[in-house]
């Protein structure tokens, strides 16, 4: 299925004008780092979490936000 993305992706930037190559690219580039931005982001919330647990888990904490 990946090949047969790729083979539809070639075909694809084959037939398109060279005006939106750099477009294409961009986008491409774009795409790559939600990708990479979204491990980070996994693996900082991961790493904090056990800090932040010492605040949140908190009598004090769960008062404050009963309501909710």
């Amino acid at each position: 299925m990946i090949i047969e993305n790729k083979e539809k992706i070639q075909y694809y930037l084959e037939r398109l004008p060279d005006k939106y190559l750099d477009e294409i690219i961009e986008y491409l580039r774009f795409l790559e780092f939600k990708s990479e931005d979204k491990i980070a982001d996994r693996s900082s919330m991961l790493l904090s979490e056990g800090s932040l647990a010492k605040d949140w888990l908190t009598d004090e904490e769960d008062e404050a936000w009963k309501n909710l």
